[in-house]
């Protein structure tokens, strides 16, 4: 009697934990997602952005990427520390968001950074961060720097000095 008791009883826990974990780990995903992106909108628009007159950091993130989720905390920081100085916005990948197409994101999280005239910036020699400078290919004219990958916040930082931002 024990053993067909056992039999019904482990199979059914075992489903319920599983249940359980996929809940649990929903509500995470979905927490991390709404916990600091500014994806409500359906259209980014750079050009309003830059009426700001603020140097400008674009985080392309994505609810699916560990080094998106470690860096948010970083990113909900510095939005908060530098409120007024520099313009933070988190696009989210995975939202159907016009205007982002133009960007040549290739991998999440990428960067890019434009200094307080709208224009791309230009990291400084003493910038020891990886970055990338895209072209045009019509006229050659520098038109994104960009990160690919986590940035720590001692790398923010040290891109936030160079920019001139204090």
């Amino acid at each position: 009697m024990n053993k067909k008791i056992l039999r019904i009883v482990i199979p059914v826990l075992i489903v319920i934990a599983i249940i359980g974990i996929y809940i649990v780990k929903n509500n995470n995903d979905n927490a991390l997602e709404n916990s600091g992106s500014d994806t409500s909108s359906a259209t980014f628009d750079l050009n309003e952005l830059k009426k700001e007159k603020l140097p400008i950091v674009l985080d392309f993130t994505s609810a699916t990427c560990p080094p998106c989720r470690e860096m948010e905390p970083t990113i909900h920081k510095l939005k908060e520390e530098y409120k007024g100085k520099v313009i933070i916005k988190s696009i989210s990948v995975d939202a159907d968001v016009k205007g982002i197409e133009d960007f040549p994101v290739k991998v999440t999280p990428t960067l890019f950074f434009f200094d307080e005239k709208g224009n791309p910036y230009k990291p400084s020699k003493d910038i020891d961060i990886q970055m990338i400078e895209y072209s045009s290919k019509a006229d050659n004219k520098h038109i994104y720097t960009a990160r690919e990958g986590l940035l720590t916040e001692d790398e923010f930082l040290k891109i936030f000095k160079d920019m001139g931002i204090k």
